[in-house]
Order: C-alpha cells, then structure tokens, then sequence
C-alpha cells in the first residue's frame, strides 16, 4: 500500500512539472507568434513592370516656394491644383518653431508654378501648436485650408484637448477667411471636394481620426471620423465613424477621393488593438465607400498587402510602414474608374523601406497584387539597397499615373546610434535625401524608370514630416512639393512635370 501511494505521488510531482511545461510552451506560442507573418501560398513580391513605351518625362526648374528670411524649418507640404484654371495652384506647410510651437503658412501660384507667394501665415499662441495642413480647391475655384489647432499643456494632461481650423480663399489664395471650427480632436485631416457630379457637387469631405479615451485619460482605440459640409465649410456635419465596430490602435487615414458621380472612397491604415507581439505589423488598409454624400458607407476589400520574399521584410519595427497611404481616382481616361493606393512597408534598420503600389478597376471591390515601384533590386545584398518613404499619388487627364516619393538611393546607408539617455534603446539614423518620380501611361499595369525631381540634395539628418504634394493641372502637368535644406534650413520647392509619349 505505502509502494503504491509513493508510486501515486511520484507521478504526481511529475505531472505538474509536465502540465507547466507545457503551458509554457503553449504561452510562448502565443505570445510569439505572427499573425502577419508571409505565407509561402501567398504571391512572391514582385518588381513592377517596366514599360516598353517611349514616354518623355521632362521635369521643369525647381521653384523656391518659401522665399522669405524666417531661419526656421519647414515640415509637412501639400499642394492642390485648381481643377478649372491650370494655371493656379495652392501650397501650405508647418513651420517648426521653438517647440512646441508651430504655424501654419500657405501659399499660391497664378502663373503655373513658375513663381509663388506667401499669402498666410497663422502664429499659434504660445502653449499651442497648429499641424497637418491640407488643402483642396472647388469647382468654382474656391480654396481650402484645414488645420489642426492643438493644446499642448491640456494634452500633457492626458487631454486630446484641441480642433480642427477650416479657412477659405475665393481669390486665388490672395486671402483667407476664417469658416468654421471643428471642436473636437481630429488628428491628420485631409480634405477633398465634389468637382464633378450633379448632387454633391462642391460638397467638402474631411477625413481623419481620433483618439476616445477612457475616464483616467489613457487612450482606448483610434477611429477614422469624417466630416462632411454641403455649403463650403460655413457649418459641418457631425463626426460619422465608416468603419464602425473595428476598434484600431493607430489609424492613419489617407486623403478622400470622389468618383464622377460623386461617390466618395475613403482609406485608413490599421494598427491591430489586440496585437500579440510587440512591433508594427503588416499594413492593413481598410477601404470604405460613401455614394450618398456622407451619410452612410459601405465596406470594401481591404488593400491587397499580402506578399512573401525570401530578402524583404513587411515592417519589423514601430515606424515603418507607418506613413500615411495615398489614394488617386482616374474620372475622365480611357482608364476612368480606376483607383490606385501607395504606401511604404520594409525594414527600416537596414535601409530598405520600398513604395508599393495596387488598383482597383471595380471600386475597391479588389485590388491588384501588390508590386513595389522603387527599384531597389528584389536581392539579399546589403549594399544595393536603399530607403524610400512617403509616396504621393496623381492622375491626370489623359490617366498618367504619377508617384513621387523621398529616396536615399546612392547615399550613405542608414546606421544606428544609442539614444541619448536611453536607458540602452537605440534609435535609426539616415542622412541625405532625394525626391524621385515615377509614371504608367498604361493604368499601372507597366512603369517608366523614375527620375529626380530635385535639383540640389538634402543634406544631413532626415527631418520633413509626414507628408509632400503632388497634384495635377488641367493642362496635364503635374506639380510636386517637396522638403530640402539645399539654403541650410528646411525650405519648400516645387517643379512642374510634362509627361508626353515619343513618337
């Protein structure tokens, strides 16, 4: 009897330890595991393909926007073309005084790029900060400029405390008056407007998101919130959710576009809330539609961003992949109805975040596989590779695709320093930077080797923002914005672009 109970707890105290290890074993699974890592039945990344057709892509003199003798930084540019007049364009930027105070400047072209003028420039009072411009232009030519008025002291106690600032500009960008204020914080707005259907014509949709928070003020989820005005930002709808029921913890919308019949596409990258592991995963870009002018919306397929490849990586580390993707409509081409999506994914720490690029010809029913368009070779070896971040997106007229992206091809590689009081946390460093651009003459299916856009380099550390402009004119051209400090302080320069087949 004594043999058989000692026998009994033997395999108890055996048991346990067993029962442990295998709890362990499955919580390191778990906790371990990556929902989004590449599946070998998923399509292998490709290179996009180069066209065969003679296409001339003949890039004008880079234009000083920001002439004026402020010895401080510009950040974040956009730019937006008047849909009726090629020869007007609108610009708006950050600029970065002491911190944490930022202004907002904007400023216009009436001779197709070649010169521009500073026609705003708001001063935050102190213990606030005015960030992420945007702009867009009506069908009758009016102008539009939101910001975010944001309140530093109230936010560091755990407050989203600030609003959105909505102006207009009815002469060209001579002037702005104010329209309405939003009250509420919205992060990263991006404007749009109806140019072309009959119902909503002139309509103005602002697209961003915000941050709930609980009673203690910790933050809970992010949400895309759009915003929408029927009588040129005098008063605004209420906040409306198009993807209610998914909770996310770092939306990052991307700027509206309207269809020609006034259907609105709306794009929002999404950092999973529940996520298992630390690091930023795959890109998730979620698309919704609106065809009743903001009042309802309708879920479509998410962006195809499933891809695997022996040598390249989808976003291993917190900030890449991160910023913002683009959206761009074809109205009036042979390729009308086509929507096109950029965005940036890749391994940071060793220099090789890629622009990709997918389309839909069914309105985000389904999107195309992803291909990358900045021709860093598909390859294992470290030193042909290079960074390329923050794409932008246009179609013009004859349904010219452009994107246009910063670039570190040719420089001195990234490395990576300790922070300074760290605690042992390392932080990326990259200098020097170029602004390249892209075109498909073929709705996406082939592209043109890019050319540079910027004339002179940037030099040093990396420090533009989230945002550059690229836009198209009547006429067909397009016009880029872009950060360099070619003058030694961040400065914004535009060029025009002419694409035209060879005959």
């Amino acid at each position: 009897m004594e043999a058989e109970f000692a026998m009994t707890n033997r395999r108890r105290y055996l048991f346990v330890p067993i029962l442990g290890t295998l709890f362990a074993a499955i919580a390191f699974w778990y906790f371990s595991s990556d929902p989004d890592a590449p599946k070998r039945h998923w399509p292998e990344l490709q290179a996009a393909a180069e066209s065969t057709t003679p296409v001339a892509v003949r890039v004008g003199p880079n234009v000083h926007v920001s002439v004026n003798d402020i010895r401080e930084k510009y950040w974040e540019c956009v730019l937006a073309c008047d849909p009726s007049d090629s020869l007007k364009q609108y610009g708006a930027a950050m600029l970065m005084r002491a911190d944490p105070q930022r202004d907002i400047v904007a400023f216009y072209s009436r001779d197709g790029g070649m010169s521009w003028q500073e026609a705003l420039h708001k001063v935050c009072p102190d213990g606030h900060a005015f960030n992420d411009p945007t702009i867009a232009v009506g069908p009758d030519g009016t102008a539009y400029l939101a910001y975010m008025d944001v309140d530093q002291d109230a936010s560091s106690s755990k407050e989203n405390v600030g609003s959105l600032v909505f102006l207009a500009s009815s002469d060209g960008g001579k002037t702005w008056e104010a329209r309405s204020r939003h009250s509420n914080y919205v992060d990263r707005p991006w404007l749009a407007v109806d140019t072309l259907s009959s119902q909503y014509r002139g309509r103005v949709y602002c697209l961003g998101q915000t941050e709930p928070r609980d009673p203690s003020g910790e933050i809970t989820h992010a949400e895309p919130i759009l915003l929408v005005s029927e009588d040129r930002l005098a008063t605004l709808s209420e906040e409306r959710n198009p993807h209610q029921g998914r909770q996310m913890l770092n939306c990052r919308p991307a700027g509206p576009v309207v269809f020609s019949d006034g259907t609105v596409m709306l794009a929002y990258m999404d950092q999973y809330l529940k996520r298992r592991i630390r690091g930023w995963p795959r890109p998730a870009i979620y698309i919704a539609t609106t065809s009743d002018g903001g009042l309802s919306f309708e879920d479509q397929a998410p962006v195809n961003t499933r891809w695997w490849h022996d040598h390249v990586s989808s976003s291993p580390n917190s900030s890449a992949g991160a910023e913002f993707p683009q959206l761009a409509v074809d109205t009036e081409s042979r390729f009308a109805e086509r929507v096109y999506c950029v965005w940036s994914d890749g391994e940071e720490l060793h220099d090789a975040t890629r622009i990709f690029f997918s389309f839909s010809v069914d309105r985000g029913r389904s999107w195309s596989q992803p291909v990358t368009l900045s021709e860093q070779p598909l390859t294992e070896s470290g030193d042909q590779s290079y960074s390329s971040w923050m794409p932008t997106i246009s179609v013009n007229k004859n349904g010219v695709v452009a994107v246009s992206w910063y670039d570190r091809r040719g420089l001195p590689g990234t490395r990576t320093e300790p922070l300074p009081d760290g605690n042992g946390l390392m932080r990326t460093v990259s200098e020097g930077w170029n602004v390249r651009l892209r075109v498909s003459t073929d709705g996406g299916a082939t592209w043109q080797p890019s050319v540079e856009l910027n004339e002179q380099p940037g030099q040093g550390g990396i420090h533009v923002g989230h945002t550059a402009g690229l836009a198209a004119a009547p006429d067909g051209r397009f016009h880029a914005s872009w950060i360099d400090n070619r003058t030694g302080e961040n400065e914004i320069w535009t060029a025009s672009i002419l694409v035209e087949e060879v005959p």
